[in-house]
């Protein structure tokens, strides 16, 4: 199995709490996120546990998937779109397409407790300005 968390850090810059979507999968961890800012976010993985990172704030656990589904979120992390049109748009609303997407695939099960109990703490504890 593979373990998906929604990795929360103190801002690069500004006032909105940086997300990426972080997969543990046999033992290594890949936080995929977007860095920058409006007009130009740009996409980007990171290698290493995300508590290793000193901004690093929690990860909060969304899923377990199975190890097979793995590749498949990397697939979907390339095909995933970057909004540098929409002014508003961020790392935040990044995390939660992308869970939208898996979750279109079946990859993440929507009715899965842990699924909406995690979404749900991070949009009440970290979405939006700080």
């Amino acid at each position: 199995m593979a373990n998906l968390y929604i990795a929360i850090y103190r801002p690069y810059y500004g006032n909105f709490e940086h997300w990426g979507l972080c997969m543990e999968h046999d033992g290594e961890f890949t936080t995929f996120e977007v860095e920058g800012q409006h007009p130009e976010f740009v996409k980007n993985t990171h290698q290493g546990d995300p508590s290793n990172d000193e901004r690093h704030l929690e990860s909060i656990f969304v899923a377990c998937i199975r190890k097979s589904d793995a590749s498949s979120v990397k697939q979907a992390f390339d095909d995933a779109n970057v909004d540098n049109e929409t002014t508003e748009w961020n790392c935040q609303d990044f995390v939660l397409e992308m869970l939208a997407v898996l979750r279109d695939f079946e990859i993440v099960d929507e009715d899965d407790e842990d699924y909406e109990t995690g979404r749900q703490e991070a949009l009440d504890k970290h979405f939006g300005p700080m």
